[in-house]
């Protein structure tokens, strides 16, 4: 993981095996265990977060240097890496998901993203309601 003063911006994957994109198995690492509540399905959280392929130079998508990312969680509103990895997280954790496409952005993609990309994302647990 690449830092600065405002958290992580961006993964360095180099040395990391290529992910099966047909695999159907989320993989979460803990990197900091918070103290807080643990989050539960149908909470609101607020995260930071910095999302990127496997592979990639630079994330695709990131809220470290923006505002907190606001979402209910366990509802549909994010894909199904999240709502699966980021319930039961205390919150004032930092953990990274693995997100294979199928918990992704499936077959079709969004964006820049291919049917066949891995992400993973660092998430900050900030709170939970």
């Amino acid at each position: 993981m690449v830092k600065d003063d405002s958290g992580p911006t961006a993964l360095d994957t180099e040395g990391l095996p290529e992910p099966d994109p047909k695999a159907k198995a989320l993989a979460k690492a803990v990197l900091i265990e918070g103290t807080g509540p643990a989050v539960e399905k149908g909470d609101t959280i607020v995260v930071n977060y910095l999302g990127q392929v496997w592979g990639g130079d630079k994330p695709f998508d990131e809220s470290f240097s923006k505002q907190p990312f606001e979402v209910p969680i366990g509802a549909g509103a994010v894909v199904k890496g999240w709502d699966q990895g980021l319930v039961g997280v205390p919150v004032g954790s930092r953990v990274i998901l693995r997100i294979p496409p199928v918990l992704g952005y499936g077959k079709q993609g969004s964006g820049d993203i291919k049917g066949t990309d891995t992400m993973y994302f660092v998430v900050d647990v900030l709170a939970a309601a």
